[in-house]
This record gives C-alpha cells, structure tokens and sequence, in this order.
C-alpha cells in the first residue's frame, strides 16, 4: 500500500469518530480506499445509524458501532 493510501485511510479512520455523527458515506469511501469487501451483514446493520449524531446515543451504543465497523472491515470471512 503506498503512504498516499495509507494516509488517506488514517484520515477518514479519525474522522468516522471525530465527526458529530455516525456518517456511512465516510464509511464507504473507507472501503473504497482499502479495497477490502466489507461484512455486508454488518454494514447493513451500521447503515441504520447513517446521521445518528454520537451525543444522542449511549456509551454502550457508540463503544458497540466502534466494533462494528472493526467487523465490517474484517470483511465476511468473520
């Protein structure tokens, strides 16, 4: 993977969660970018929370789409 891509995936890593809110389209692009086939179960379910902002969902919740997205990036084999 070349530095360019690598930033690239860093950067929208970090703003998937310094955004107000849950954004697919950030979620999107960070598949893109990586060329992985995401778990498409997961991101259906992580879909659901498209412009849910982080403040009106508890600690638990936001903890739990963290780890969802892990999930999603792992791709299908999971």
């Amino acid at each position: 993977m070349d530095q360019f891509r690598k930033l690239a995936i860093e950067e929208l890593l970090d703003k998937l969660f310094k955004k107000h809110y849950f954004d697919i389209c950030t979620l999107d692009k960070l598949i893109e970018l990586s060329r992985i086939t995401p778990n498409h179960a997961v991101y259906k379910e992580l879909s659901a929370f498209h412009c849910k902002h982080y403040s009106e969902m508890s600690t638990e919740l936001r903890q739990m789409i963290q780890q969802k997205v892990v999930e999603c990036l792992r791709g299908d084999l999971v």
